[in-house]
């Protein structure tokens, strides 16, 4: 099940209030408050499009840009460890660490972040299974939000595959 509502280059990811009883949801990403609610769970769609094209029509009507322009620049909180070596990785690679970040974003962002995928462990961290095929459950290491997202991974002859994400 997914959450969010896309329309016309807009999303929203709607919640519902137990003690108003309303669906409700605001359009993100721009710099004005644009929300939407409704108390039937079915017309919430219809809503949020509402939204979306009184925004767009309120936008021409008094000249402004609708979407949020964004610079390309933003800063990013990570521990001092993952820093130092995010850094000296970058180094040895002869990159930048901008070029670093763009490219775990666009990777995070591709249709295939989100598909089975094989792992390969070095040997060493393989030796960890002894058994022919077994089956180990991981969390994220940032499981505040995450925490839903489990790994299955299955590990066999040394390779660890990804059977699932859940």
């Amino acid at each position: 099940m997914k959450n969010v509502l896309h329309y016309k280059g807009y999303s929203a990811k709607p919640e519902y209030s137990a003690e108003d009883q309303v669906f409700y949801g605001k359009i993100l990403g721009i710099d004005d408050l644009v929300d939407f609610y409704t108390e039937n769970a079915k017309e919430l769609e219809q809503e949020f499009h509402a939204a979306v094209d009184d925004y767009l029509a309120f936008c021409q009507e008094v000249g402004k840009q609708p979407q949020k322009e964004f610079s390309g620049t933003f800063n990013v909180r990570i521990s001092p460890e993952l820093h130092r070596k995010a850094f000296r990785k970058a180094q040895e690679d002869g990159i930048a660490l901008n070029k670093v970040v763009e490219n775990a974003l666009t990777e995070y962002l591709s249709p295939a972040w989100h598909e089975n995928r094989t792992v390969i462990l070095p040997e060493e961290m393989a030796k960890m299974y002894s058994a022919e095929e077994q089956t180990v459950d991981t969390a994220p290491d940032d499981a505040s939000h995450l925490a839903l997202w489990k790994r299955n991974w299955t590990v066999v002859n040394g390779r660890t595959e990804m059977k699932k994400r859940c």
